[in-house]
């Protein structure tokens, strides 16, 4: 597919009150600072790991990669991350309100095809494959990484669209407290605290919070006849923790924990129509780490981790249950052979098992791994080299490559190019789901290629990039087999410019053909544009905010269906101010004009709905 078909596929449709939501805001900072000079800013360039699994700055990675930091986590009152991943280029769907099944699509790749990582370690799920987006907790989340493209020889299968990084609090050095209070629509109120300090030698970290809402009636009866019209409602219960202690310069141990728990309503299609459909969660993971540099130029990082995802519907027509535990050890060696450059080794050992009231042919799964990786730069020059061996248990030992290479046109605009292929592994339902399951599937394929441009100066960066991939041996739905093909052509393109001292703006825009060869249809739930566009600036003592998320029309479900998803556009503002020292409130409104939408056929999305939020803080 052409660049300029790509385009007249993607007319705008972003409304001109929303539109001029922002630009009053961009108008409104620009007045009040004038012609001041734009400085260096470092909160444009922060140091990310999740693209090559060593440290690089933002502006030095070939895979696209966004950042949500912890501010932007902080100025979710509403408990939501679907909008902060939005912003950060992916596709979000859900079947509700909050606590609802969420799928995230990165570069036009199913949800099962975006990994899920908590520092790093995949959370995997055997029965559906679906990262549990709905389950993450806020609390303890110090920022997400957010690579888009295929990555699959990086962290191995399901990949192929991009992983989500959660990286949790750390302690650091001093003392320093936290607490948050949030009341809003809906009956929706939250409460968190956290403790973070130490020495240079003993560090750690704790937090804990609560959230709750009565929620709304999710679904349309007008689509989906004979469901509940009930309020949805969701409660969710967070822990993390961490302790880190440097027992001999340059050898540290460290332990963390992140537990959620919860459970939330829904309105299921099969029952009578006054049935009470709830859902009980719990999402936990526990690792033990060992950070060592062995001598200038050697370091290694040892880690064991035990993660465990836990679904059950227990009040319903149909009851049902799943639990998936993955047990991971870990050892990555990082050489650094030359200035600037540095090469990796990594060996794996993963065993995931599922329990279940279903009953699987079989209901566990080993993977060995070993992978190699070389990062390097020399005067103009970038590159990035890995390859990645998985020893499956039960299908086989795909092997998965990335070849990427940067250059320098001139200071601050590089060009990038790179091609990678990737796998995914089928889930458990689709292997041995006792009504349908085929045990004979292959992995899911892909080959993908990307060309883009970087462009950073002082205040501002722009990065564009043209991406393809190809899928084979895709999984059917419904009859399970591989039969399907696609291919996604897209041109995503992201910029962050500080507009003035104490304003930025940033704007992210996807125009994409997501298209299901085998039927020439575009794929299920994936429109051919979508983006998002946020002004924040600090005026007269109050820090303002103001955001539209944007997406274009789409298909819903597959290609036997009828219904289309219109396009939508909705705003969130907010406004804080410092009451004194240490206290500040925030008052937020999400989807400020009110939109009715849906990104799910027969399933409403909130309202117009405000915050308000008291938070305290300490150093």
């Amino acid at each position: 597919m052409s660049i300029r078909s790509l385009g007249q596929q993607a007319p705008g449709f972003i409304s001109p009150v929303s539109l001029a939501v922002l630009l009053v805001c961009a108008a409104i900072s620009c007045a009040a600072y004038g012609a001041e000079e734009v400085v260096q800013d470092t909160e444009l360039d922060p140091v990310v790991v999740t693209a090559s699994r060593t440290p690089q700055a933002l502006s030095q990675t070939i895979a696209a990669t966004s950042v949500i930091t912890r501010e932007q986590l902080d100025s979710a009152v509403s408990g939501d991350l679907a909008p902060l991943l939005q912003a950060a280029g992916a596709e979000v769907s859900r079947t509700g309100g909050l606590g609802s099944d969420v799928s995230v699509f990165l570069r036009g790749g199913s949800s099962k095809q975006t990994l899920l990582l908590i520092d790093g370690v995949a959370v995997p799920s055997l029965n559906f494959g679906r990262p549990p987006i709905a389950y993450l907790p806020l609390i303890g989340m110090d920022s997400i990484e957010v690579v888009r493209g295929n990555v699959s020889s990086l962290y191995g299968s399901s990949a192929i669209g991009g992983v989500i990084n959660v990286i949790t609090q750390r302690g650091r050095p001093g003392l320093h407290m936290s607490g948050q209070v949030t009341a809003g629509e809906n009956g929706t109120h939250s409460a968190s605290a956290g403790l973070q300090g130490g020495t240079d030698t003993l560090r750690y970290s704790i937090g804990a919070g609560v959230f709750g809402t009565s929620g709304f009636n999710s679904i349309d009866q007008s689509e989906v006849s004979g469901t509940n019209p009930d309020r949805d409602g969701f409660r969710q219960k967070a822990f993390n923790g961490s302790l880190d202690w440097q027992w001999l310069a340059g050898h540290e141990l460290g332990v963390s924990q992140l537990s959620s728990f919860g459970r939330y309503e829904y309105d299921s299609e099969y029952g009578p129509a006054n049935q009470a459909d709830e859902t009980t969660y719990r999402l936990q993971q526990t690792t033990l780490r060992s950070r060592d540099q062995w001598t200038p130029i050697w370091s290694s990082n040892l880690s064991w981790t035990q993660s465990q995802e836990l679904s059950n519907a227990d009040t319903t027509s149909y009851p049902w249950y799943a639990k998936t535990v993955s047990r991971d050890l870990q050892w990555q060696h990082d050489v650094k052979v030359y200035e600037g450059q540095t090469v990796s080794a990594t060996v794996e050992h993963s065993v995931q098992q599922l329990s279940s009231d279903t009953v699987y042919a079989r209901n566990h799964r080993d993977i060995d791994t070993l992978a190699l990786g070389y990062v390097g730069e020399y005067g103009p020059h970038q590159w990035q080299l890995s390859i990645r061996r998985d020893d499956y248990s039960d299908f086989g030992t795909p092997i998965t490559r990335y070849v990427g290479y940067g250059y320098q046109v001139i200071k601050g605009v590089t060009l990038t190019a790179s091609h990678s292929n990737g796998f995914r592994a089928p889930n458990f339902n689709e292997l041995f789901y006792p009504w349908g399951g085929n045990a004979s599937l292959r992995p899911e394929r892909a080959n993908s290629e990307e060309l883009g441009i970087k462009i950073r100066q002082d205040g501002w960066t722009l990065r564009s990039n043209y991406f393809q991939t190809r899928y084979r041996d895709l999984i059917s739905t419904w009859p399970i087999k591989n039969i399907g093909r696609a291919r996604i052509t897209g041109i995503e393109t992201s910029a962050t410019v500080r507009v003035a001292k104490d304003t930025l703006v940033q704007a992210e825009w996807t125009i994409q053909d997501p298209k299901d060869m085998s039927t020439d249809l575009s794929l299920a739930r994936r429109a051919y544009h979508h983006g998002s566009l946020g002004v924040t600036t600090s005026q007269w003592g109050y820090e303002w905010n103001a955001g539209v998320r944007m997406v274009g029309a789409r298909r819903d479900k597959d290609a036997s269906t009828s219904e289309h998803l219109p396009a939508y556009e909705v705003v969130n503002v907010g406004v804080e101010k410092a009451l004194a020292r240490d206290w500040k409130v925030a008052l937020k409104v999400d989807n400020l004009f009110d939109r009715d939408y849906e990104n799910a056929y027969g399933y409403k999305q909130a309202g117009r709905a405000a915050y308000v939020t008291l938070s305290w803080s300490h150093d």
